[in-house]
């Protein structure tokens, strides 16, 4: 490219910097620096020979001189022109290529691109995430807003527990941070703690969950069973296996006087859990029926891989990484 086309001498003698675009200006700034440093150092070169040639060498001292007048020539015109492409950068109030203003500048820029092409890369995120009145909702590459429910929040906490058995006493108290129906010391338990106090284990809920008489005839059984294992320890001495069966005992016996009324029949459904249950049950079917109408692929994923009951569970074939957070 040929720099001196884009340059013009004024009447009054001064050289007026004229590009084409931004990016022109950019690569003839650059392009005089170097020309500048490389005038400066053929002087320098050319000044160092003259200084050691010996008098008597007219023909190289003559040569010297010659080429350091050239140069100086070539290295005043040039530093006119980059004066004016100086001053064409003030006045479009740019900064210099190369400058600290201008680093920043392309910094700033390189970030925005990065981002801009981030979040392009990121519309197939799935999202679930609440904005206030409102959530918004992307599967599949489709996103949507629904309005806000208490059932939105519910699935929210099952999408960020993924594969865990969520008791409907947890979830409930991490939602509306109550429980109905119970004390104050009750809705500040954890969900171990009310297991605990409930007197069986999860996997003994699981297996006894529903006591009917069947499952009271069962638990009457394994108690007898566990009596019969207590004596024979006491007799042996075996103060750990003891402790172990009486302690096994305990939860049996607690869990049969919570759920039996007092004639010792199975205690009439919906309990406090049962009544939890029912709420968060009804109010993800509240939300999946308005999700229904907007976001259909969303609908029948959770209508498949989302559960509630007892303990509630969202568990997909593969995991998914749902963005909640803005």
């Amino acid at each position: 490219m040929k720099i001196d086309l884009h340059f013009t001498e004024n009447s009054d003698g001064t050289i007026e910097f004229t590009p084409i675009d931004v990016d022109r200006a950019r690569l003839i700034y650059r392009q005089l620096i170097e020309r500048l440093s490389y005038l400066r150092k053929k002087i320098d070169a050319k000044q160092n020979l003259l200084d050691i040639t010996p008098k008597e060498n007219d023909v190289l001292k003559k040569d010297c001189l010659i080429k350091i007048i050239m140069y100086k020539a070539d290295l005043e015109v040039t530093q006119n022109q980059f004066k004016s492409v100086k001053k064409w950068y003030d006045n479009h109030k740019l900064p210099y290529p190369g400058s600290h203003k201008d680093r920043l500048k392309k910094d700033l820029l390189e970030d925005y691109k990065s981002r801009k092409k981030k979040k392009k890369l990121n519309t197939n995120e799935d999202i679930f995430r609440f904005n206030g009145d409102f959530w918004t909702v992307r599967y599949k590459g489709k996103e949507k807003f629904i309005k806000h429910t208490k059932g939105m929040d519910y699935i929210a906490y099952l999408f960020r527990h993924q594969a865990q058995d969520i008791h409907s006493m947890e979830l409930y108290q991490a939602i509306t941070e109550g429980i109905p129906d119970t004390d104050t010391r009750m809705s500040k338990m954890s969900s171990k703690k009310i297991e605990s106090d409930e007197g069986l284990s999860k996997e003994d809920k699981e297996k006894y969950k529903m006591l009917t008489p069947e499952v009271l005839k069962t638990l009457e059984n394994h108690r007898k069973q566990l009596e019969t294992s207590r004596d024979k320890a006491m007799m042996e001495n075996d103060s750990a296996k003891e402790a172990e069966i009486s302690s096994e005992l305990e939860k049996i016996e607690n869990y049969i006087k919570k759920n039996t009324n007092k004639w010792g029949k199975p205690r009439d459904f919906p309990d406090r859990t049962e009544k939890m249950r029912i709420s968060i049950n009804k109010a993800i079917k509240t939300a999946k029926n308005n999700i229904d109408k907007v976001h259909k692929e969303l609908f029948s994923h959770i209508d498949k891989y989302l559960e509630t009951g007892t303990y509630n569970i969202y568990r997909p074939e593969i995991p998914i990484i749902w963005v909640q957070d803005n």
